[in-house]
């Protein structure tokens, strides 16, 4: 609940910063237990989804299948982000 008002802080340039690192979080992501990716996997399509500057990225982003889940949608945060 936390991201959306941490990526609200961030300036052009801190987003396109923090977006480098989280892309690196989801490709090591990728290769941990289900049970691991789960717990960061809202957060990191929310945070990624509003880091992205451009709407191109941001809907690849949100359409990953790594960063889909069958619980609650997070998507009312990326609105907010």
């Amino acid at each position: 609940r936390d991201v959306p008002a941490l990526v609200l802080r961030l300036d052009r340039a801190g987003r396109r910063s923090a977006l480098a690192g989280l892309k690196e979080l989801r490709k090591e992501a990728r290769g941990w237990e289900w049970q691991r990716q789960d717990k960061i996997r809202k957060a990191l399509l929310v945070a990624g989804a509003g880091c992205n500057t451009g709407a191109a990225g941001c809907a690849t982003w949100i359409g990953g299948r790594d960063l889909r889940s069958w619980s609650r949608s997070p998507y009312p945060l990326i609105l907010v982000a």
